[in-house]
């Protein structure tokens, strides 16, 4: 989190452009940020949705 409260601004979009668990677009929502959350695995995009969701 702290590279993202570092080089971005509240309201700025934050790419992650491995993806994996999608931790970083829970990070990127805790601190005000937006990240594009899609990967081509379903099941992956459920988990992170899920995840941002709490």
């Amino acid at each position: 989190m702290r590279y993202i409260l570092h080089y971005t601004e509240p309201g700025n979009v934050v790419f992650d452009g491995f993806f994996g668990t999608g931790m970083t677009g829970v990070a990127a929502q805790m601190c005000s940020r937006w990240e594009p959350v899609e990967s081509r695995s379903q099941g992956a995009n459920r988990r992170s949705r899920s995840r941002c969701e709490r």
